[in-house]
C-alpha cells in the first residue's frame, strides 16, 4: 500500500531531489503544525477581542474577534497548499526555455523556481507562526 504513495510523497517533500529542500519542507510543516497546536491550545483562553493588526513597531493598532486567530491558520495552510500544488504541476519545469540553445527546456531555471517556492512556503509558515504567537502574547 505504501509503495503506491511513495513516489508522490517523495516528490512532495523533495521535488528537486536535494536533502536541503526536504529539510526546509519538513521545517515548514513543523511551523504549520506548531501554529495549529498553539492556536488550538490558546484559542479558548483568549479574550473576546484580540489584536488583528500590528504597526511597524509591533504594537497592536486594530482589534477584532478572537475567531480571527483561526484565520491565520487557514491562510497559512492555504498558501502552503497552493504553493505545493504549483510545485507539483509540471508546467514549471516545462516552461523555461533556453533561447541560446534553440528553445530547448532549461531544467536549471525550473529547479531554481522550485527552490524559490520551497523557501517561500517556509517563509510564509514562519511569518504566520510568528504572527500567531505575537497575537496570543499581546492579547
Amino acid at each position: 500500500m505504501y509503495s503506491v504513495y511513495k513516489a508522490p510523497i517523495k516528490k512532495f517533500f523533495s521535488p528537486t531531489g536535494q536533502w536541503q529542500d526536504t529539510f526546509i519542507t519538513v521545517l515548514s510543516l513543523v511551523c504549520l503544525i506548531a501554529q495549529m497546536l498553539i492556536t488550538g491550545l490558546f484559542a479558548s483562553r483568549l479574550p473576546a477581542e484580540i489584536p488583528v493588526h500590528f504597526n511597524w513597531q509591533l504594537r497592536p493598532d486594530r482589534y477584532g474577534d478572537n475567531s480571527n486567530l483561526a484565520t491565520l491558520v487557514y491562510v497559512a495552510a492555504g498558501i502552503f497548499v497552493l504553493l505545493s500544488v504549483l510545485m507539483q504541476a509540471g508546467f514549471i519545469m516545462k516552461n523555461f526555455k533556453d533561447l541560446d540553445n534553440f528553445g530547448k527546456v532549461d531544467g536549471n531555471l525550473g529547479i531554481t523556481t522550485l527552490r524559490t517556492f520551497i523557501l517561500l512556503r517556509f517563509a510564509v509558515a514562519l511569518i504566520f507562526l510568528g504572527l500567531t504567537v505575537l497575537t496570543i502574547v499581546t492579547a
